[in-house]
């Protein structure tokens, strides 16, 4: 019986296709006149990291420079092989962000304050419907980047035949309106062709220069194949026959990757985007509701005003080692305690890492909680211990790097405490 929370899994990306990348002068980005295969790492600057011994066997097999890529996909449709929408990166503050996203007929532009970020009382970010697309958007090259920020964005994921490795996906991203448009149309084509089964059907990525409207050349990207199409529908006929009672979990898997390929990016992900096809957007602009007075910031959230309320007993230790924090504040007065909302606040922020919601996921909260605090639970927690977890958990990215935060908090204290197990409880 399988884990019900292993469909929730992350994208593994084994490699990046790219055709530009923000190797210009003082960083600035530039295009490719061929396809350049990369590692998702980065380098010490920063930068994505070369695949140079890939490049260099793909090169000899298909020529140099590498301007025909062999791929495949391995989800059935053009859905889950491929995601569209208007984009709008920028920053907020000194953040990377994803100002708005829209599918064409609505769109979620997020809200901000004053070079802030608002959030509601979760502490996620609040978002205000627009009409898609808006004002921001003109498909003319010749605009003020500035002044119309929204782009098409498109990520598509796919295997290269001729790699040797899998588990994952390579992942190809562009912004350009013609490629978007040719992908589009071609991906389409070969989901009727294979009656909505097009996993591992031998497609070529194209790399060339087009002429526009006005004459002038621009880089496209393409798919074709050079297949019979009644040879190819007779195969996937067959192959239809042979998987027919699989059909339910083939659709499970291919949703799984739409969702994958669709998720939220990491921030420093949102950063690298940001840099490379949006160099020179504006900070989003603040809407109607981002102008009430009453409005959190995400950084109020991490420091906000402590509540009025009366504190309440404080609760003995459950543990031998002292708290770092100590009971009674430098007024001398027992400080005051965090609310509902700003432990609730605590618990979101977990599960935004991926801290599953089971009896695993309970214990590595706690533990966090025990390591920054002290104690064991978030009762009787204090408003700067509250700042001090935050401080923590906004600094990490997922839950992998908390577990490594907390080996190496206890390598410093040179303990060999285990973390605590499900027999204890934590109260959010």
């Amino acid at each position: 019986m399988p884990i019900k929370q292993l469909g929730d899994v992350r994208p593994v990306v084994l490699g990046l296709i790219k055709i530009g990348d923000k190797g210009g002068p003082s960083g600035a980005p530039r295009k490719f006149d061929s396809f350049k295969i990369y590692l998702p790492d980065k380098d010490p600057k920063g930068q994505p990291t070369p695949d140079d011994a890939l490049q260099q066997m793909l090169e000899e097999k298909h020529g140099s420079p590498l301007k025909r890529l062999p791929v495949f996909f391995l989800a059935n449709t053009r859905d889950a092989n491929m995601d569209c929408s208007y984009r709008w990166y920028g920053k907020v503050g000194e953040r990377a962000m994803l100002i708005c996203q829209g599918d064409g007929e609505k769109a979620q532009r997020l809200e901000t304050k004053g070079g802030h970020i608002i959030v509601d009382d979760r502490g996620n970010p609040r978002y205000t419907p627009m009409t898609c697309p808006c004002e921001k958007w003109n498909p003319d090259p010749n605009v003020d980047a500035k002044q119309h920020p929204c782009k098409w964005a498109a990520k598509i994921a796919c295997m290269l035949r001729d790699a040797p490795r899998g588990g994952g996906y390579f992942l190809f991203r562009t912004h350009s309106l013609h490629s978007i448009r040719s992908i589009y149309f071609a991906m389409t084509q070969l989901e009727n062709l294979t009656f909505r089964n097009m996993a591992g059907i031998p497609v070529t990525m194209i790399w060339e220069q087009q002429r526009n409207t006005q004459g002038r050349a621009i880089p496209v990207v393409r798919i074709e194949w050079n297949f019979d199409p009644q040879q190819l529908q007779l195969r996937v006929v067959e192959q239809v026959r042979a998987t027919a009672g699989l059909q339910k979990e083939i659709q499970a898997s291919d949703e799984m990757q739409r969702r994958l390929l669709s998720a939220p990016e990491d921030p420093e992900t949102i950063k690298e985007i940001g840099d490379e096809f949006y160099p020179e957007t504006e900070a989003a602009p603040e809407g109607p509701e981002a102008k009430d007075d009453s409005a959190k910031t995400l950084d109020q959230m991490v420091k906000m005003p402590p509540p009025e309320q009366a504190p309440p007993e404080q609760p003995k230790p459950k543990r031998n080692r002292k708290p770092r924090e100590a009971a009674i504040d430098s007024t001398g007065k027992p400080p005051v305690l965090i609310s509902a909302g700003q432990r609730a606040s605590i618990f979101n922020r977990f599960a935004a890492l991926g801290v599953p919601q089971n009896e695993t996921g309970k214990a590595l909260m706690l533990a966090t909680v025990s390591e920054i605090t002290g104690k064991d639970s978030t009762t009787g927690m204090t408003r700067k211990e509250f700042d001090a977890i935050m401080e923590v958990l906004l600094s990490l990215r997922d839950d992998t790097e908390l577990e490594a935060w907390l080996e190496m908090e206890k390598e410093k204290r040179g303990s060999d405490e285990k973390i605590p197990g499900s027999e204890q409880s934590m109260m959010f």
